[in-house]
């Protein structure tokens, strides 16, 4: 699935046509997204140059980029995180049971397909990410009417059926700029960094 979505500027949104001018000429001159450093943030999400020709520069990370996944862990250590979460089951024993393992599986190595698909869907800091902004519902949808700017794209299908992988792009420096100042005027103190080389 992918869904694409927009910033609404001037009186329909958030976003001045102001600041939109401002940090258009900003891209255009220094050839990067202006960003403002946050002393008091709640996250930092990093945008990696993508540097494809299929019109999307930006791959946003929660953390530095990671891949392949790494090993898989053991059970124990998959289901303590599992019930760090929250939920109704308070123990490793409980969630081990709920998932029909035995107790003495605990320290065996989760399935390297199943940790994969996992890791993809949610474990990777692209996959966070796109939790992340999605769950905050950034921007309107690509066809809402008004005046918008920049474009945010947010792929669930990892480009085939098999693939599980899901992440979030943005479409040029603007983009970048206004996906900032669009968590900052919705009150989600996330800092948006330029991935170091």
């Amino acid at each position: 699935m992918i869904e694409r979505r927009t910033f609404l500027i001037g009186l329909t949104g958030l976003i001045s046509t102001t600041f939109v001018r401002k940090a258009a000429a900003f891209a255009e001159r220094e050839h990067r997204p202006l960003l403002k450093p946050l002393e008091a943030k709640s996250q930092t999400v990093f945008l990696y140059d993508y540097g494809k020709d299929d019109g999307w520069k930006w791959r946003l990370t929660l953390g530095p980029d990671i891949w392949p996944a790494p090993p898989p862990p053991t059970w124990r250590d998959y289901l303590s995180e599992k019930v760090k979460e929250g939920g109704q089951f308070s123990t490793v024993e409980e969630k081990c049971r709920e998932l029909g393992l035995e107790l003495s599986t605990l320290n065996d190595r989760v399935p390297q397909r199943d940790w994969e698909d996992y890791w993809q869907y949610y474990g990777s800091p692209e996959a966070r990410a796109y939790s992340l902004l999605r769950g905050l519902a950034v921007g309107a949808p690509g066809d809402t009417a008004g005046l918008t700017a920049g474009m945010i794209n947010f792929e669930a299908t990892g480009g085939n059926p098999s693939d599980n992988s899901r992440w979030v792009d943005l479409r040029d420096d603007l983009s970048a700029s206004l996906l900032q100042a669009w968590l900052l005027e919705n009150g989600h103190p996330i800092e948006l960094k330029i991935a170091p080389d």
